[in-house]
């Protein structure tokens, strides 16, 4: 029985010097081997063409955790989302970041960040009916997830105990 665990999932495709390219990695390579430069849970598959490294649970788990820290910004359109409830849409969150944050957000900066939070699992959206003011088109309601509060949560206490101490110099 093999103490390691079993991979689930490819992280990366690498290429091997020779080939100069990556090229698909062959199903059911010939040789198996743990690498002692990644660690025991890690494995490589060698094949003729290049090496797939697979990471076993616990590592996942690591990366996603990694995935969901959330930037400056990112925080403040979570925030601004919550502020708004049920009205958080495109257009109100970008108003309450400029009036609540003082940032002046471009559509394109915006959406791409929601799509970046939506893509890391801390906010979610509904396509709600359509309405005769906009032009008969759909409009996306967002709301935050629980990963999305709880990586608030988080982000918080960082913040508080990075604070504990600077009040004098702070103010």
């Amino acid at each position: 029985m093999d103490s390691i665990p079993r991979p689930v999932a490819v992280l990366a495709t690498i290429s091997l010097p020779a080939t100069g390219r990556a090229k698909p990695v062959c199903p059911g390579s010939a040789e198996r081997a743990v690498s002692p430069i990644w660690g025991p849970e890690t494995r490589i598959w060698p094949t003729p063409y290049c090496l797939q490294v697979r990471l076993c649970r616990q590592e996942l788990r690591l990366m996603k955790r990694r995935q969901g820290t959330i930037g400056e910004f990112e925080q403040l359109v979570l925030l601004a989302i919550l502020q708004l409830r049920s009205e958080a849409y495109g257009p109100n969150i970008s108003q309450e970041l400029e009036c609540k944050a003082g940032r002046r957000v471009s559509r394109g900066a915006l959406y791409s960040s929601l799509d970046r939070l939506q893509q890391k699992g801390l906010l979610q959206w509904q396509i709600e009916a359509a309405s005769s003011d906009r032009g008969g088109q759909p409009k996306r309601r967002f709301e935050v997830t629980r990963a999305g509060i709880a990586a608030l949560r988080e982000y918080r206490k960082a913040l508080t105990r990075l604070w504990v101490g600077l009040e004098e110099v702070l103010g």
